[in-house]
């Protein structure tokens, strides 16, 4: 069972209101929060910046509590990170909220926090040895310089499973899991920090990496010891007293760990080792219809797109002018979420492209058979019709959040798209000194969006008997 989160109030020293407002400030200025922006690492071509996006003024009073709260000395190491992660949540907006980036920040203000040094966790400690999951590959060439070549994407990602896996080994361990098992795990680990070429011919591994993969096993292993030393000992003492056995330090750990193949006991060839098939497990949901900064109805937004200029623009991916493929899935697992997208290919190889990006395994909803003109504007429309339904995903195989994904009934999605599809056939956009508007006469039935959309769905239901009986 998770403790319940503690109050301002529990064990808080109380201060005179200008003592606190003072200490609240102090914080804030070491936490680079006071001047109420994200503040989370962006990255750009050459250099690396400050989000500045402005946190919402509505989320001031649970700030402004979460700090009272980490002020406190009494903390374990884990509820400071919890606190801290809980923290992130509030302030970054939401292109920074998912973990990766959560744990950047998290990171950074524990160097920071005021008042005496903050232990980190023996999770936190023993992933610092390694540091990030390294995009380059770790072996030498045969020249004996440091191979340049990219570590691909899935490899990363199985880098840091087996690096969460080790850790889950050393701090929370199941009764299944050996001190063998982190020996094996060290050969997984090495194998998924190299290149195609080198994974493919025996690599010889640049000394620091070869280095720090030996001090992180090593390190795994003395905490495993001393974790069961000490729970040996705090179990004693809970069956002298009567009490249920707790963690070391009175906490719960914050993350779940993977779970270990059924194979784990078989020692296979160590590229192997996570090949479990498609992933099911839930969605990593970070949050719903919060991606418009000026909130608007579902009406406003679906009349605001639809009277916009036409998007002429020479990226692909900002250009509303060329013909595309709608297209709507979901996957085993979360069936409730649907996936809206469009595409000026197949529509079976973007699907496919996702399937292999993100390893889950696509249960196609709608495909277009025919292109449809300004197939981008049609798939705005269709996400400003669903936008409450919206919700915004982290993905861990690809290290993204996907954005286009809806919490809605499956029969709600195809009618959206079926609507827009046909409406956008009918040419309702013209061009006028190099720029295509809206025509006016669309203009004016968007006065009443609900009469709109009424119009639209039975004017499919219309072209749906002709089909039928034709």
């Amino acid at each position: 069972m998770t403790p319940p989160m503690p109050t301002v109030s529990d064990s808080m020293v109380e201060l005179p209101d200008t003592e606190e407002s003072i200490a609240l400030q102090t914080w804030k200025k070491a936490l680079s929060l006071d001047e109420g922006r994200c503040g989370a690492t962006t990255k750009s071509t050459n250099n690396i910046g400050r989000c500045m996006i402005n946190i919402a003024s509505s989320r001031t009073t649970e700030i402004d509590n979460l700090i009272r709260i980490l002020r406190r000395l009494n903390h374990s190491p884990r509820q400071v990170e919890r606190h801290l992660d809980n923290l992130a949540k509030l302030v970054h907006c939401h292109w920074h909220d998912h973990p990766p980036i959560r744990d950047i920040r998290i990171e950074e203000w524990l160097a920071a926090l005021p008042d005496s040094p903050r232990t980190p966790t023996p999770e936190r400690r023993l992933r610092t040895i390694l540091g990030p999951v390294p995009s380059k590959c770790a072996s030498l060439t045969k020249l004996g310089k440091p191979c340049k070549k990219s570590v691909k994407r899935d490899d990363q990602y199985l880098c840091g499973k087996t690096i969460s896996k080790m850790v889950q080994i050393a701090t929370a361990a199941s009764d299944d899991d050996t001190l063998d098992d982190l020996a094996y795990l060290a050969l997984v680990l090495r194998h998924h920090i190299l290149c195609h070429s080198h994974q493919t011919y025996t690599p010889t591994y640049q000394d620091e990496c070869a280095s720090a993969i030996d001090k992180f096993q090593a390190a795994c292993q003395h905490e495993r010891k001393r974790q069961e030393a000490e729970n040996a000992i705090a179990g004693a003492n809970d069956t002298r007293e009567g009490n249920t056995a707790v963690r070391v330090d009175g906490s719960h750990a914050l993350i779940t760990p993977p779970s270990s193949p059924k194979t784990l006991k078989v020692r296979r060839n160590p590229r192997n080792y996570w090949e479990q098939g498609f992933d099911t497990s839930p969605f990593d949901v970070l949050g719903k219809n919060d991606t418009v900064e000026e909130y608007k109805t579902p009406n406003e937004m679906i009349r605001s797109v639809a009277e916009d200029l036409l998007d002429t623009s020479p990226k692909l991916s900002e250009n509303e002018m060329t013909n595309g493929y709608l297209y709507s899935f979901t996957v085993p697992g979360n069936e409730r979420f649907v996936k809206i997208g469009f595409t000026t290919r197949e529509g079976e190889t973007r699907i496919e492209e996702w399937k292999k990006s993100c390893n889950r395994d696509p249960i196609v909803l709608y495909l277009a058979m025919k292109a449809v003109p300004h197939a981008h504007r049609v798939e705005k429309l269709v996400h400003a019709e669903l936008m409450e339904h919206r919700v915004r995903i982290y993905c861990e195989r690809c290290g993204k959040q996907h954005i286009e994904w809806f919490e809605a009934p499956e029969a709600v999605v195809i009618a959206s798209l079926k609507k827009w599809s046909l409406w956008m056939a009918g040419k309702p956009y013209e061009e006028k000194h190099s720029d295509w508007h809206l025509k006016e006469k669309y203009k004016k039935r968007l006065h009443n969006v609900e009469e709109f959309l009424k119009d639209l769905q039975e004017g499919v239901e219309a072209a749906e008997l002709v089909k039928q009986t034709s």
